[in-house]
């Protein structure tokens, strides 16, 4: 019966997404073996059905890994949280797309945090709710000046430490 109700579930889910759409996995963990945080964000070529990582079967085109040592999991949660934040953003999702290297990635997240509201914690009150704002701002100038994507040759050697 558990399969019934998850199958339906994922049936209203799958309901919502648009044709055409591809997942993101963001995976967090910790490894004895680490002294520091690694991570990656991958694209692949085409988006691919990888079996069930995601909750829907929908193509899955960008994998973000972000691993450290122990200790560092609730830190790690948030980095995933923040990398899907910026993934459902739709000018970084572009930039994201069209990447050729690390450089056009940082340039996705600067703009994103240069247009971002963040709300520190500590300084409000989280049991009060946020009214949305009278109306959302255009995203059009934010798509118009999008970073420079690949404006250097991509790097065909690897970066040292």
């Amino acid at each position: 019966q558990n399969s019934y109700i998850s199958r339906q579930l994922n049936e209203q889910f799958m309901r919502k997404i648009p044709v055409g759409a591809e997942a993101a996995n963001i995976l967090v963990g910790e490894l004895d073996c680490l002294n520091y945080q690694v991570s990656g964000l991958i694209r692949l070529c085409e988006g691919r059905n990888i079996g069930d990582i995601t909750e829907v079967p929908i193509p899955s085109r960008f994998i973000f890994i972000l691993l450290g040592p122990p200790g560092s999991q609730q830190k790690n949660v948030e980095i995933g949280r923040s990398m899907s934040t910026l993934m459902v953003d739709e000018v970084f999702r572009e930039v994201a797309y069209r990447a050729h290297s690390r450089q056009d990635i940082l340039a996705g997240v600067d703009e994103f945090l240069d247009q971002v509201t963040a709300l520190p914690p500590g300084e409000w009150d989280p049991k009060i709710r946020i009214e949305p704002p009278q109306s959302v701002p255009s995203q059009a100038p934010r798509k118009v000046a999008k970073p420079s994507i690949g404006v250097g040759k991509p790097k065909l050697e690897e970066e040292e430490e």
